[in-house]
C-alpha cells in the first residue's frame, strides 16, 4: 500500500535515508578502481538484450533463496531498469500499514550482482539503516533486525543502490517470538 507521510515523519525519513545514502556514496567513491565494478555496463554501451541476459539470471538466483516461514516475501526487483539514454538507477521502496505485535522482526536482503546497497528497515518509527555487504555474482544474504516492545502499525523498507551498482535484490521479513 502506498502511503503519503506527514510532513515531520517526511523529514525524519528523509534525514535517514540521506544519512543511508551518503554512506553508500561514500562507499562507491571510495572502493578500490575508482568505485566502477569490473564488467558494469556502460550506460551508452548497453542494450536491451544485454541487459536482460545480464540481470535476468540474477534475478531467479536471488529468487531461489526465499524463505516460506516468512511473514512477508519481496520477490527480487533490478537495482536499475532499462532506458533510452541507457540504465537509471531505482531506488526499491515498499510500505506497509499493516498491524505488527511485540517481537523481533529481521529483514533478510539478498542481492546478485555487482554494488553496493544502503537498507533501511522501520516499524512503527523504530528503525535501522546500514550499509550491506557489497552484491557480488553468487548471492549473498545480509540482516538488519528490530526490536518491537509495543504493536506497531506502519513498516517500511527502503533499498538504495549506490554508484553503478548493477543487481537483484530481494527481502523477507522473518518474526521471532
Amino acid at each position: 500500500m502506498i502511503d503519503v507521510l506527514s510532513s515531520s515523519r517526511r523529514r525524519a525519513a528523509a534525514g535517514m535515508l540521506a544519512v543511508g545514502l551518503g554512506l553508500a556514496l561514500t562507499s562507491a567513491c571510495t572502493s578500490e578502481g575508482g568505485g566502477k565494478a569490473t564488467g558494469s555496463l556502460s550506460p551508452t554501451q548497453t542494450t536491451e538484450a544485454d541487459f536482460a541476459a545480464r540481470l535476468d539470471p540474477l534475478l531467479a538466483a536471488v529468487n531461489k533463496l526465499q524463505d516460506a516461514t516468512a511473514i512477508v516475501s519481496v520477490p527480487a526487483r533490478p537495482t536499475v531498469v532499462q532506458r533510452v539514454g541507457g540504465v537509471q538507477t531505482m531506488v526499491i521502496q515498499d510500505e506497509d500499514r499493516g498491524a505488527w505485535s511485540p517481537g523481533t522482526y529481521r529483514l533478510v536482503v539478498r542481492c546478485a550482482g555487482e554494488g553496493s546497497i544502503v537498507a533501511h528497515f522501520s516499524i512503527d518509527g523504530n528503525s535501522i539503516v546500514r550499509q550491506l555487504t557489497p552484491c557480488a555474482a553468487a548471492p549473498s544474504t545480509d540482516v538488519l533486525e528490530l526490536k518491537l516492545t509495543q504493536p506497531g502499525k506502519r513498516s517500511v523498507v527502503v533499498l538504495i543502490p549506490a554508484g553503478e551498482s548493477m543487481a537483484a535484490v530481494g527481502y523477507q521479513i522473518q518474526r521471532s517470538a
